[in-house]
């Protein structure tokens, strides 16, 4: 019987812990042809909707998100790359925000208006 309570509380502990941010979910830029996926601290970007080529985690604080990529997917293989991407943003509503320019490697790929998809 104790054990079955201590997981139960283990398990609620864990739920409680997982706090989900403004991004959390997938957004399809404007033009349609990037993705990103927030998932807990984690990102991954898509192109043309196909098999991530990009992954890491992310931050952001008020009207800035930091992009820190972890690995690139190159020649069907995932290779350490690392990189910080900085752009400033701006939250429409629950369903769209703006990136604007900021300090990326990733050229223009972030900035746009995003729509999300899902949660």
């Amino acid at each position: 019987m104790k054990k079955t309570i201590l997981t139960i509380a283990l398990v609620f502990a864990l739920t409680a812990c997982h706090k989900e941010t403004k991004f959390e979910g997938t957004w399809t830029r404007e033009d349609n042809r990037y993705q990103l996926i927030f998932n807990k601290k984690n990102y991954s970007l898509n192109i043309n909707y196909e098999n991530p080529n990009n992954k890491g985690t992310f931050t952001f604080a008020e009207n800035v998100l930091q992009l820190a990529t972890t690995h690139v997917f190159t020649n069907d293989q995932w290779i350490k790359y690392a990189t910080l991407s900085t752009v400033k943003y701006t939250l429409i509503d629950d369903n769209t925000f703006v990136l604007n320019e900021g300090v990326t490697n990733a050229g223009n790929v972030f900035t746009g208006t995003w729509n999300k998809l899902s949660e």
